[in-house]
């Protein structure tokens, strides 16, 4: 049995869906944005920087004809797979703003109905902004990173689906650690 010094388990858990249902909103809406990117990248560097292959992928007669349905324009079956990703990659990441939107919104809207979750103290402060900042940042860092090691080696085919998702997670991250930061100077 719990006391109101140790509560149970399943007490904390109504502060944690408060605490972290945002978060994953709007790392969901970041992915959103980062599609965003996605289309402004093609759009100045080609489809090839955010879907291309390396150049020793060979595709069989079937998978091209496959591609080929989907682009019948492009010039080559490299050129229409090229493509196919590239729309796949843009209406994945939309598609997962939407959820992230659509999350948010609910969660916001029935917050004001649920009084017991975000009248807890069972969450310390700045518990949230702790959890998005590191998931954020260590999300920016793996981006950037392998992005760098890749553009390094010259190849830069598909090099900008790494790039955009690791400039978005970057901004949350600051955005967040801004916030770490606000709520440990209000508890200091």
């Amino acid at each position: 049995m719990a006391s109101q010094n140790h509560p149970s388990l399943l007490s904390l858990i109504p502060s944690l869906i408060h605490a972290l249902v945002p978060i994953g909103g709007v790392i969901f809406l970041a992915i959103g944005f980062s599609g965003l990117l996605v289309v402004g990248f093609g759009s100045v560097f080609g489809k090839d920087f955010i879907s291309g292959e390396r150049a020793d992928v060979v595709y069989t007669s079937e998978r091209c004809a496959d591609y080929f349905e989907f682009h019948p324009e492009a010039q080559d079956c490299r050129s229409a797979a090229t493509a196919h990703h590239y729309d796949e990659v843009v209406d994945i990441r939309g598609g997962i703003g939407v959820l992230g939107a659509i999350v948010l919104i609910a969660y916001y809207g029935l917050r004001r109905r649920l009084k017991w979750a975000s009248d807890s103290k069972l969450i310390p402060k700045g518990f949230s902004s702790t959890v998005a900042a590191s998931l954020c940042g260590a999300a920016a860092l793996l981006l950037l990173g392998v992005f760098a090691m890749q553009a390094g080696f010259g190849n830069t085919s598909g090099a900008g689906v790494l790039l955009s998702g690791g400039l978005v997670s970057a901004v949350a991250f600051l955005a967040y650690a801004t916030q770490l930061s606000r709520d440990l100077l209000r508890s200091a």
